[in-house]
């Protein structure tokens, strides 16, 4: 069996549009503002958005082919992207005013420890009052969700069922890669562990329900947390 692919041997290129992200980014990425996107990926779909509604954008990226492929995109003139891991950001205390994570940027750490790095770096170079926002696999809401029942995400469900993947940190996906899988609870207690306040949990279509239905049922829910 290969080994599963990560987010270093792993080119990643944005290609879903959740409305959840625009309602955000329409939210928080106000003109002038600072934005830092994290695991932007060969297309850099979440920087340039931010981008296009008025926000000065740093991005960084951790795959070397995955910058190459971006800068070599005429549609990208005018943002740049940086090597750099979340678990080090290159960055000064307090400087951004949004710090966003390309789409399950954050699924690819791992290791428990170095989530709880990349959680307290993004909190460090977030000013006081901004935001951190970023999506994840939650694994109650994989097997529950009504959308688990339409194909091809039933042989999805299938499979994590028969791995016991819902009991377990980190799935594999069809596209072969290792992620990480988290509950609302759980992610919302490391957050807290590094001074980040949950302000929403949203499901893909933007709706902010409970915490407890999210959790229920949004299969990968975006979480909106203050600094």
């Amino acid at each position: 069996m290969p080994e599963p692919k990560t987010a270093t041997s792993h080119v990643y290129r944005h290609v879903i549009d959740y409305e959840v992200e625009d309602q955000i980014l329409d939210e928080l990425a106000r003109p002038g503002c600072r934005v830092l996107d994290v695991g932007t990926g060969a297309t850099g779909r979440s920087a340039l958005k931010a981008h296009q509604r008025g926000a000065e954008v740093a991005s960084i990226e951790i795959n070397l082919s995955a910058i190459a492929e971006f800068g070599a995109r005429p549609d990208r003139a005018g943002l740049g992207l940086a090597a750099a891991d979340l678990v080090s950001l290159p960055f000064a205390d307090d400087v951004f005013e949004l710090v966003q994570v390309s789409l399950h940027g954050f699924d690819y750490v791992l290791d428990e420890p170095s989530r709880l790095r990349g959680l307290a770096e993004m909190r460090r170079v977030t000013r006081p009052g901004g935001h951190v926002v970023f999506n994840a696999f939650n694994p109650v809401g994989l097997c529950l969700s009504p959308s688990g029942f339409r194909p091809p995400m039933v042989r999805t469900r299938l499979a994590y069922l028969a791995r016991l993947g819902f009991l377990g940190s980190t799935l594999i996906d069809a596209n072969g890669l290792e992620l990480h899988q988290g509950t609302v609870g759980t992610i919302t207690t490391q957050a807290a562990e590094v001074g980040l306040v949950r302000q929403s949990v949203r499901n893909l279509s933007g709706t902010s329900a409970s915490p407890l239905v999210v959790g229920l049922l949004s299969s990968a829910p975006y979480y909106v947390f203050s600094a």
